[in-house]
Parts: structure tokens; sequence; C-alpha cells
């Protein structure tokens, strides 16, 4: 099961076409990635994360049409600290900083 800000997502398996051959669930419907942290900030982010979403080894199928994003102000971390307490700010912050 997938989870996002306690919000209950459903069972990947579920889905149609959410399966690999080999039976894992796929990241074919992803729709952001989002990179945070000084390497990816400081050290040609968008070129790792572009190589993140084409590589296919360990057999699970990458996203098919997301976003690449890197957090350039390290507002994730701040953003995942505010939220058990205050998930309308965090996702106001995050709207605010992540586009």
């Amino acid at each position: 099961m997938f989870h996002r800000q306690g919000q209950h997502l459903g069972d990947p398996l579920q889905r149609p076409g959410a399966l690999l051959d080999r039976g894992r669930p796929g990241l074919r419907d992803v729709r952001l990635v989002l990179g945070s942290g000084g390497v990816l900030r400081h050290g040609g982010g968008d070129t790792v994360l572009q190589a993140v979403l084409a590589d296919v080894g360990g057999g699970w199928a990458p996203p098919e049409r997301a976003r690449a994003l890197v957090d350039q102000q390290y507002i994730v971390a701040a953003a995942g600290l505010l939220a058990a307490d205050h998930p309308d700010v965090a996702t106001r912050l995050l709207g605010n900083s992540i586009r």
C-alpha cells in the first residue's frame, strides 16, 4: 500500500497495468520525481534525475511521463517536519515552492 501524507492511495497491485512480468509493481503512473539534497542541487541534479527515470535495472518499470524537479530550496525536509502537526501549512509551503 502506498501512503502520501496519511492518505491511502490504494493497492498498486490492484491497478490495471501496474505489474511487470516479474510480478513487481511498476512506477509507470508516477507523475513527479522530486530530488533533494546537496549532490542534486550542486552536481547536475537534472541530469541525475533523468538518468534515474530511464533506469530499468532491477526490473522496475520507470515512470512514463514524470516531471523531474530538484528541491533547490531544501523545502521538502521542512514540509515533512510540519506535515504531522500542520498539514495545511506543509501543503501550502510545497505548493508555493515546487513548480
